[in-house]
């Protein structure tokens, strides 16, 4: 039996919804010459209020409502990784699914596979018994599916970046 670890995602998709909102209506307001320019700025902003509107938990640190600081997972041989999106809020009406799972070892390859037609919120990775344990460094890219104010579905992704993160709140 492999020894397994669990690694849970929170995501607050009210923040990351309007971030996202002001992201697109800022660059639609803004003319072409000027978006290029400006574009990188917003991209930068955008992508700083997902890493503050997310949370990762190993299983030990949720208990304690204490978030995972050290940016890189450790990882031993004959082991599966477990990764979960867990809602923020008990009641919402909006999705969020695996995309991809980013990494620098191409060796671990996701359990059900991502993308595609599939859309898991959780999937596992086993580490090869040959390969040397050491921090797993990651990135997840998500899929956030909501309704917006008309009525209508709107779907973008992002990208969850434990690296990038300097900050947990």
């Amino acid at each position: 039996m492999k020894v397994s670890k669990h690694i849970f995602l929170q995501a607050n998709t009210d923040n990351i919804i309007k971030s996202y909102t002001t992201f697109t209506e800022f660059l639609n307001s803004t003319k072409k010459k000027k978006r290029a320019k400006l574009k990188s700025k917003a991209l930068i902003d955008f992508k700083e209020e997902v890493l503050s509107s997310t949370l990762i938990f190993s299983q030990g640190s949720m208990s304690l409502g204490d978030p995972i600081k050290q940016f890189a997972i450790d990882v031993h041989s004959n082991e599966r990784v477990y990764f979960t999106i867990l809602p923020l809020f008990l009641f919402v009406r909006h999705k969020l699914h695996f995309k991809d799972f980013v990494c620098e070892n191409k060796n671990l390859t996701p359990v059900p596979e991502l993308g595609k037609e599939n859309e898991p919120v959780s999937f596992y990775i086993d580490v090869d018994p040959k390969e040397i344990p050491k921090p797993l460094s990651f990135s997840l890219d998500i899929t956030l599916e909501y309704l917006n104010t008309n009525g209508i579905t709107k779907t973008f992704d992002f990208t969850v970046d434990p690296v990038l993160r300097v900050v947990q709140d």
